[in-house]
């Protein structure tokens, strides 16, 4: 789930408007215990709720259509 953002992120960034969205993925690390998390005292709800959205449609049969790791197909 979060790789499919972080695709996203890759390769269709300019798909992604919200600086909400984008203040939290730079604060999103890999924790000491490699858990993915926010730094401390940051938010990660955006990331996570995206990352959610974006598995969806990817698995949902119009998702699979157009792809967003394959943003050329559409």
């Amino acid at each position: 789930m979060l790789g499919l953002l972080g695709d996203v992120l890759v390769s269709a960034a300019e798909l992604i408007r919200s600086e909400r969205l984008l203040l939290e993925c730079r604060n999103f690390v890999r924790q000491p215990d490699a858990q993915p998390a926010a730094k401390a005292g940051e938010h990660d709800d955006c990331v996570m709720a995206m990352a959610i959205a974006l598995a969806v449609r990817d698995r949902s049969p119009a998702g699979r259509s157009s792809s967003m790791r394959n943003p050329e197909a559409r």
